[in-house]
């Protein structure tokens, strides 16, 4: 059974997300997580673990996919397109 692919869990109110989460998030449209690492001045290692944050703040489950995620984010008005 289960929820449809890429679906998110809608039965559960997402928690906000920190400032430095946000900015990860923004950044995650058209840049890999190299990319935002140099930007951000962190290592990978950091990046990978602020999107799992996003994830899991969001209630994202792991199917859905980064550019779902980007699209999520400006369809919730988190980001700008």
């Amino acid at each position: 059974m289960g929820r449809p692919k890429g679906e998110v869990m809608r039965h559960v109110t997402p928690r906000p997300l920190t400032p430095r989460q946000l900015e990860v998030l923004r950044l995650v449209v058209g840049k890999t997580n190299t990319e935002i690492g140099a930007e951000l001045g962190v290592i990978v290692q950091v990046v990978s673990k602020h999107i799992d944050a996003i994830y899991g703040r969001l209630r994202l489950g792991d199917d859905v996919t980064r550019a779902g995620l980007a699209e999520l984010a400006v369809q919730q008005g988190l980001v700008k397109e």
